[in-house]
């Protein structure tokens, strides 16, 4: 389902936020991830920040960080 609904937002020019979604619908939900998400690169560039997640409560997701010098800084869900 989440295929179909990818090949036609690339056919209409669909909306960036609506593709990564339905990507991330499709990862969580197809191949059975618990989580998966998007992280985008700080302004002061030392870390990335989470931009969208799939399988995380919003407190989590406020504390998902990846510091790019150390490793993961989530804490353990």
């Amino acid at each position: 389902m989440q295929l179909r609904k990818l090949s036609m937002l690339a056919e209409t020019g669909g909306d960036f936020n609506e593709v990564i979604m339905t990507t991330l619908t499709g990862l969580k939900d197809g191949v059975g991830l618990e989580h998966c998400g998007v992280f985008l690169l700080s302004r002061a560039r030392p870390q990335l920040l989470v931009r969208i997640m799939l399988g995380l409560t919003p407190e989590q997701q406020s504390l998902a960080q990846l510091p790019l010098n150390e490793g993961s800084a989530m804490p353990p869900l």
